[in-house]
């Protein structure tokens, strides 16, 4: 029994080996290890949360009023330097606070926040009230910075292109100066808008939060975020760009081919795993060790859980069998048959080797008769008569084909020639073999099925 083996190589390229393929390139993110803090510009830094260890907000050592959530690891694989949400926890620093001053304090404002969602539904990564803003991941995976005009109640939406409910760390940063909203994904501006109120107006009770709508108590996110900044002034876009450079790099990789066909009885998919990855899951199942084997055609998912970010993909598994085929053939005498490029005139059994339409292996074993010519003798008792004398003939017939197709005895009185027609003058089986059938186009069934 065979095994197809496939390789996956993560941490920098993924591939498979295997019989017909080829590799399919696709990209994925991986975090360097290295210190975030360094690299975030320094003027105009009012807030800084970098949730090393515990929420308070780095610069003031402001504390939370609620932290329900989990501390986790960060995208570069630190432990307790990020914090999880499950869907129903939150951080919240009720009173004035640094995200408070937002809209107020400071009309002109940057905000960023790493973040990688597990959820497709609307959730919010952050917000203030008393002036009221909300920066939410919505379903379909943008990200919308969401203001009020607390006078009117009316609400003014700033909204990305790129989709970001893919759990993989992404950086969003979101600007205002004078009546302009800037939103940045991963470096790259997506959003340069108007908005209506030239600063946030107030709205609600004083109070600010990660991970939920605090105002209200719902829209809760689930999934990670960290490092989340706030600056008295709009960042230019090359400092956006170096803020997300210097904090996650991209790089290349090979993903599944899209389809493994295979003609063996299984197929081994071994997951070679070069960096410190803390899962991998195979059709929402668990592998322990790094071989799936698998025996039955269809569509197999495969996930890859690091501390920075979900692999997904797919390969389509098709099995193909080898195919096992026996034909018949009659001949006569003198005749032929070309079978897998041989020409064959004797009786016997013939076997021919190769590959099927599929690819896999075929096998097909020809049964060769060989029928003797007929031969017809007539026979009379006396070849001299007189006038007025009679003589019976009689037909002898030798060889030929099988009983089934003789002439009754009625008609080979007088029979002087008899063709009929069993067995095959030529036959090409080259130009069919592929498809294990005899190319018989020049023979038709008699009105006796059994003959051909």
């Amino acid at each position: 029994m065979k095994k197809l083996i496939l390789t996956m190589f993560l941490m920098g390229i993924i591939s498979f080996i295997g019989n017909n393929s080829a590799l399919v390139s696709s990209t994925f993110r991986y975090s360097l290890n290295s210190s975030m803090s360094a690299q975030i510009p320094s003027n105009g830094l009012f807030g800084y949360w970098p949730f090393n260890g515990n929420a308070n907000e780095n610069l003031s050592g402001q504390t939370p009023s609620i932290n329900t959530a989990d501390l986790t690891f960060d995208r570069f694989g630190n432990v307790n330097s990020a914090y999880h949400f499950n869907g129903t926890q939150k951080i919240q620093f009720n009173g004035a606070g640094k995200l408070t001053e937002i809209g107020n304090q400071s009309p002109v404002f940057t905000m960023s926040v790493w973040f990688k969602t597990e959820s497709n539904s609307d959730q919010v990564l952050l917000g203030g009230f008393g002036w009221g803003y909300l920066l939410y991941v919505l379903g379909n995976g943008n990200v919308q910075l969401s203001t009020v005009q607390g006078v009117t109640g009316i609400w003014t939406n700033s909204t990305s292109i790129s989709i970001l409910n893919d759990g993989c760390w992404h950086l969003a940063v979101v600007s205002k100066s004078a009546n302009t909203v800037k939103v940045y994904v991963d470096g790259n501006l997506e959003v340069n808008s108007n908005v209506i109120n030239n600063s946030f107006s107030p709205y609600g009770t004083s109070k600010s939060f990660f991970g939920a709508n605090g105002q209200d108590n719902n829209l809760f996110f689930t999934g990670s975020i960290d490092d989340v900044c706030l600056w008295n002034r709009e960042l230019s876009s090359l400092e956006v760009a170096n803020l997300y450079d210097v904090g996650i790099q991209t790089v290349t990789g090979n993903f599944f081919d899209d389809e493994i066909v295979s003609c063996d009885s299984e197929v081994m998919l071994n997951v070679a795993v070069t960096s410190p990855l803390a899962i991998y899951v195979w059709n929402n199942d668990t592998i322990v060790n790094s071989e799936f084997i698998i025996s039955n055609s269809g569509v197999y998912f495969l996930e890859v859980f690091n501390s920075n970010c979900r692999l997904v993909d797919t390969v389509n598994v098709l099995f193909n069998q080898p195919s096992h085929d026996s034909v018949f053939a009659n001949i006569q005498f003198g005749d032929s048959i070309i079978f897998a490029g041989t020409t064959l005139k004797n009786s016997g059994v013939y076997t021919y080797q190769g590959l099927n339409v599929y690819g896999c292996d075929s096998t097909v074993t020809l049964t060769l008769s060989v029928e003797p010519l007929l031969t017809c003798n007539i026979n009379a008792p006396t070849t001299t008569l007189c006038e007025g004398e009679s003589v019976t003939l009689s037909v002898n017939t030798i060889g030929g084909a099988g009983a089934s197709s003789q002439l009754p005895a009625n008609l080979q009185q007088g029979l002087v020639a008899y063709y009929p027609f069993n067995g095959i003058r030529y036959r090409d089986w080259e130009t069919d073999r592929k498809s294990t059938r005899l190319n018989s186009s020049h023979l038709k069934l008699s009105r006796m099925p059994s003959s051909a």
